[in-house]
Order: structure tokens, then sequence, then C-alpha cells
């Protein structure tokens, strides 16, 4: 373009114009380059989770932007992934008994999530929805691992996946409290506590809560490896016949 286009091109752009441009890219520089992840200290003074300290931060959220854009009207990309990054961290903190002045909210959110856990998949991380998932268990508040008392036989016990008591008695028809215990599951549950954990004399069980899991594993001292047992596997014991667990 020759030089005198150039100064007649630049005339015609007045001052509110070059303002407007001057704006935009001021308000560019201010925004937090996720996709890099060069921004660590910007961008946790300004959300202030402990997330943020992960080194791949900036890439879990370009993938998750890049999916939440399509949900958008594109108009004010850069105001509507973060009100939605907002409200899915206020979620997420709800969940965790982060807000004690707002027990209502807390307690319907936590309702929400125990009926329907599948409304909150896109917006919590498949880690912390089984982690909920088992601290939300009716009349029992502990954490997704429940502590197993180990023995000579089974060192370091661990216990995961806590099943929901709702699920175990609905679905599962299995009990959730020793006042639901059968008499026949109450001569087997005695039975094995006398032959694996050599208390035989178990006569009334003390009054509390079941908690069922989806997986139960050990180290076996006898064949020093780790035994894993899960929902769905056969277990045959001493040749006789094989049971599902």
């Amino acid at each position: 373009m020759p030089a005198t286009a150039q100064s007649q091109a630049a005339d015609t752009s007045g001052p509110k114009e070059l303002a407007a441009l001057a704006q935009t890219y001021l308000n560019s520089m201010r925004l937090p380059n996720v996709h890099a992840t060069v921004h660590y200290v910007a961008l946790a003074e300004e959300y202030a989770i402990p997330a943020n300290c992960n080194v791949l931060i900036g890439e879990d959220k370009h993938r998750h932007f890049k999916k939440v854009i399509y949900t958008t009207n594109h108009q004010h990309p850069e105001r509507d992934l973060l009100h939605k990054e907002n409200i899915r961290q206020t979620l997420r903190l709800i969940l965790t008994n982060s807000f004690s002045h707002e027990p209502t909210i807390t307690r319907v959110v936590k309702e929400i999530f125990a009926v329907c856990p599948l409304l909150f998949s896109t917006l919590l991380p498949r880690s912390e929805q089984m982690d909920l998932a088992g601290s939300l268990i009716s009349q029992n508040d502990d954490d997704d691992d429940e502590y197993v008392q180990p023995d000579s036989r089974h060192s370091q016990p661990t216990a995961t996946g806590c099943i929901k008591a709702k699920y175990c008695k609905e679905v599962l028809a299995l009990p959730t409290r020793v006042s639901h215990l059968t008499a026949a599951f109450r001569n087997l549950l005695a039975k094995a506590y006398g032959e694996h954990y050599g208390m035989p004399n178990i006569i009334v069980f003390s009054h509390g809560v079941f908690q069922w899991c989806k997986k139960f594993s050990f180290f076996d001292p006898g064949s020093q490896r780790r035994q894993t047992f899960k929902m769905g596997d056969f277990v045959m014991e001493h040749g006789k016949v094989a049971n599902e667990v």
C-alpha cells in the first residue's frame, strides 16, 4: 500500500477506535494463559485453590474449556468459561463442606448428589466422584477407604469403593444394619469370625451398621503376594464350591 494511502487509512481511525483497540489488547493481557501454564502465581492468586499447584493444571483446563466452549454462544468466551469454572469449583467446595455458613445449600446439594450423582459427572473429576460417593453413604461419613483390622493371615488389608446403604438394601438385598441380619446370616458371620479371625465364641453382635465395599485386598504372608477381590470375582476355598464375591 502506498504511503499516502496508509496515512489516509490512519486518519480515518479516530481516537475512540484506537482507545477501544488498546483497551481490548490490555484486557487480553490480563487473561490467565491456562493453555501454556506459565502464569502460576497469577492463576493461584485469582482462584486460590490447591489444584492450581499441579504443573498440568493448564492442560487440564485447556481440555475442559475446549468441551465447554460449545455450550456457549461464542459471544463472550472468556467471561462464560470463567463463569462456568466458578460454578464448577463452587459445587466442589460445597460437597466438601467448605461453606459452613450455608448449611441449607450444602444439605440440598448433597442430597441431590446422593440421589443422582450423574448430574455432577461433568463437574467433578472421576476421583472426587468416587470419594464423595463413599463419604455421603447414609449413616456413614467415613472416607472411601474403610479401615480393616489386620490379623496374622491378612496383613495390610484395605477395603475401597464404599457402596451406598440404599443400593445394598434395595438392589443387592444385603443387610445394612445388625438389626437386619437373618439367623442364617448371623450364623455364617459368626462362623467366619471363628475360622478366619480366631474368634469362635461370638454369640451377640454389637449394634451398628454394615459398610459394604466393591473391592477388598490384603497381603498374604504365606504366598508373599497381595490378594485382591472385587465384585464379580469367584472364590473357591479349600476345594469347596466357588462362590461369587
